[in-house]
């Protein structure tokens, strides 16, 4: 293997391992970032439009995300936070007692 092959592999690998650092260290604050799309699709769509929110919310993800992290996250992974992030708040509501619009205007600040 030559000089140049060698680091070009090097070089990959540590790329690499500089995004999946990144990733993990930062996978907190992109779902907190889903949570706040998810809520802002409910109050735009209201309730039922299901679809049409998931659709919002993946798309906003798309153009907001770094290229180096979208190529790490997988379409799957994403649908799985945004499916959490629907969940988180219906747990919200069941446990408070709260309406869908209640819970938004608490949390829509």
């Amino acid at each position: 293997m030559d000089r140049l092959t060698l680091n070009i592999i090097v070089s990959i690998i540590f790329i690499c391992t500089l995004g999946l650092l990144w990733y993990f260290g930062q996978k907190r604050m992109v779902k907190n970032i889903i949570l706040g799309l998810v809520i802002q699709a409910e109050i735009n769509w209201g309730s039922g439009a299901g679809k049409l929110k998931f659709i919002e919310v993946m798309t906003v993800i798309y153009e907001k995300l770094p290229l180096i992290i979208r190529i790490f996250v997988p379409q799957r992974k994403i649908t799985e936070w945004i499916e959490s992030a629907v969940k988180y708040i219906k747990i919200e509501l069941t446990k408070d007692g709260q309406t869908v619009e209640q819970f938004l205007s608490n949390n829509n600040t």
